[in-house]
């Protein structure tokens, strides 16, 4: 009577939604609360109520891990169970009643772990997963040719004489045709070509349905071996015989569904896979010996059995991959690391092998919990961070501190939650950086107090067009070559973060947890850091490196340094990556190599493109590309480099960095301005005609 509790309806007749419905209880049932009426009599609202008093599943799984929970309800027609409930919307007639008709074929259960006051965890060894089936054919995202032998007629899969059951997984097909079991009830002559009945014509011949209506049949359907083992709700209608159309052709729980089929020459469904079972731990078949590999290959020279636990490591990369698949190989191996995972992959090249594991991890990576910006505070949506990043947004150009704003307590929580547990999506225009690296140039300071930059109180004073601290010099901007010599642009500082070529390296995946990091924490809401350094609309606060449209002589560097474990396993064809859920993100100043030295240096975005260059992460060509843009690469500790400047705009562009127009003389010079043979001493002195002596003239000097 307290509530939680868990009751199933299975019904043969109903839509393909509606075939299996779990009932949660919530809350405790009050006095007089008649389940029997509710269900068969009239499915009411009183003490009922959809996601308060109970909730609803389309199956058993969903309902234990709480997950893909109904949304709609209604109640009080004199009706039984569901009424017009359904996953998403209203779905009319599925309901059962024992007076006003509704469907025809359904029972109802209880669950026998509901005598148990707490919750059931989800099952260990749950009969719809594949931990106990071996994978004999596939095509498309499940592809994997394997020895044909496995299931034909007479193996130790396909007995003659007994029952056998053969799997069909489809991730393309509707949800009703995503996994159907063939249970085998008649014998099979020695000559029944198993694969081709379902890979080529899906025949009548000695293969017929047995249904209500044809007790006699060869074979049955069921949606999953959980119903197949219990012989619950098998499918009542098939059809066979069109010529190179394979399993199940139009075949369905109720009638025809047209659209479902696989074939080998006449297109169908593009992703499937074909597994046969391996047995009931008290009634085993014995798996393969040999590792699953392509028909026609070498064998893979790791066992079967090795596979079935996998290796766990920390983080998903190809050369993490290697080192792991390289130390599993026996000595006894006449090939390499390469051609194995070639056989496991079911690739040709060296090149397909290292785009697989990438592509593994990154499935892998997909499973990890996800957040978006607006999880950080609800304004920042999309459009708001697109306006951020180019520095406009309430946020860049109002002034004062963050401490007890709404902004500054979201930013400060998400950076010790989130931001270390989950992986966070990206901002239009920071998604396909093309550079591996996304830099921010902040031209102003907004807030007071915080021992950054020169903002303080009183603000209405000082902090009107304040300076942050000086890191960097900027040299010109690109999209109309204006040059900045000297301090003429004020102080500005820049920031930055850069990521591996690897899709499954940490710095990859979590590039985005790191610019929320430099941008939004780090020096927005710590140092109050904001806005862009040129005015203008062509030159962003933050952007993918190619993006920024501004050269600078350096910039500071923040890394990612985290740990997830993932476990790799050999499942439906191929190898697949599952992550644990242990993701713990660090930020951390940037580890580099200095470009000219090959000494270690720290807190420098150029010498950690470098070091990720040095180390085979990125190509030279993208190593180059951000130098053009960090031109003071070469002196990782020299912020102001205005050498490195002059010589980034003369090679560039081809005009001389500080040359004064037409209308300036040079009268002196030092250091690297100095040029004695156009230089014009004699005009800086008393007797200059540009000096006269009422006045009125203009002295310039370059730095």
């Amino acid at each position: 009577r307290d509530g939680n509790f868990y009751i199933r309806r299975l019904c043969v007749d109903c839509g393909d939604r509606h075939n299996d419905i779990i009932y949660k209880r919530l809350t405790p049932l009050p006095d007089g609360f008649s389940i029997f009426d509710y269900f068969l009599g009239e499915w009411a609202s009183q003490d009922n109520m959809l996601n308060a008093d109970f909730e609803l599943y389309g199956n058993m799984l969903d309902a234990l891990a709480d997950r893909n929970r109904w949304t709609f309800c209604n109640y009080d027609d004199n009706v039984g169970f569901p009424r017009d409930c359904g996953p998403d919307s209203f779905v009319g007639g599925q309901w059962n009643s024992l007076t006003r008709g509704g469907r025809q074929n359904y029972g109802f259960y209880v669950y026998r772990a509901n005598v148990n006051p707490e919750p059931p965890l989800p099952p260990q060894q749950e009969e719809d997963s594949l931990d106990r089936w071996w994978q004999v054919f596939g095509r498309g995202s499940l592809r994997n040719d394997v020895d044909p032998t496995l299931w034909e007629a007479g193996s130790p899969f396909i007995p003659l004489d007994r029952e056998f059951y053969i799997r069909r997984i489809c991730p393309s097909c509707r949800d009703s045709h995503k996994d159907i079991i063939y249970k085998r009830v008649t014998p099979l002559s020695a000559d029944f070509d198993v694969p081709n009945l379902f890979l080529d014509t899906w025949s009548s011949e000695d293969n017929g349905l047995k249904t209500l209506d044809n007790t006699e049949g060869d074979f049955e359907l069921y949606s999953s071996m959980s119903f197949a083992l219990s012989g619950l709700m098998p499918w009542q209608f098939c059809n066979y015989d069109d010529n190179h159309i394979g399993f199940p052709r139009d075949c369905s729980q109720q009638s025809f569904t047209g659209g479902q089929w696989n074939s080998l020459n006449r297109g169908g469904q593009p992703d499937y896979g074909y597994y046969v079972w391996l047995g009931t731990p008290d009634s085993p078949v014995d798996a393969p010996t040999f590792a699953p590999t392509g028909v026609g290959l070498p064998l893979s020279c790791i066992s079967a059995e090795v596979w079935n636990d996998g290796f766990s490591l920390n983080g998903c990369t190809v050369a993490s991959i290697l080192e792991e698949v390289e130390a599993l190989l026996p000595e006894t191996c006449t090939h390499d690391t390469l051609t194995d995972l070639k056989y496991l992959f079911n690739v040709d090249s060296d090149a397909d092998v290292m785009e697989s594991i990438q592509t593994m991890c990154e499935d892998g990576w997909s499973e990890v919990d996800a957040t978006e910006f607006q999880d950080v505070d609800q304004n920042f949506d999309s459009a708001f961070m697109t306006e951020y990043i180019q520095g406009d947004t309430y946020i860049n150009h109002e002034t004062g501190t963050f401490e007890g704003t709404a902004e500054g307590e979201n930013i400060g929580e998400f950076r010790e939650g989130q931001a270390k547990a989950t992986r966070l999506g990206g901002v239009d225009g920071l998604k396909e950086c093309q550079l591996n690296s996304i830099m921010c140039c902040f031209g102003r300071d907004r807030q007071p107090n915080d021992n950054n930059g020169n903002c303080a109180d009183p603000i209405e004073e000082n902090c009107v067009d304040a300076d942050p601290a000086d890191n960097s010099n900027l040299c010109y901007a690109e999209y109309d070559n204006s040059i900045y010599p000297g301090e003429s642009e004020g102080d500005i500082h820049c920031h930055g973060l850069a990521w591996a070529d690897d899709r499954g390296d940490f710095s990859y995946q979590l590039q985005h947890n790191n610019f929320f990091y430099v941008s939004l924490y780090d020096h927005m809401y710590q140092r109050g850091y904001v806005e862009n350094t040129v005015e203008s609309n062509k030159v962003p606060m933050c952007a993918c490196m190619e993006d920024m449209k501004i050269k600078v002589s350096r910039a500071d560097c923040t890394q990612i340094d985290a740990t997830l474990t993932f476990n790799i396993r050999y499942e439906r064809g191929s190898l697949r990556a599952s992550p644990g859920n242990d993701l713990d993100v660090n930020f951390n100043s940037c580890q580099g190599t200095n470009p000219s030295n090959g000494n270690d240096q720290g807190n420098d975005l150029a010498s950690r493109v470098f070091r990720f260059f040095n180390e085979g992460k990125i190509t030279e060509e993208t190593k180059d590309a951000v130098f053009d843009t960090l031109v003071g690469y070469a002196e990782p500790g020299n912020n102001a480099n205005e050498a490195a400047c002059t010589r980034a705009y003369e090679d560039a562009i081809g005009d001389e960095y500080l040359t004064p127009t037409d209308e300036w003389l040079q009268v002196y010079g030092k250091g690297s301005q100095e040029d004695s043979a156009n230089t014009y001493l004699e005009f800086f002195g008393p007797d200059s005609p540009y000096l006269p002596r009422d006045g009125g003239f203009y002295i310039r000097r370059l730095c």
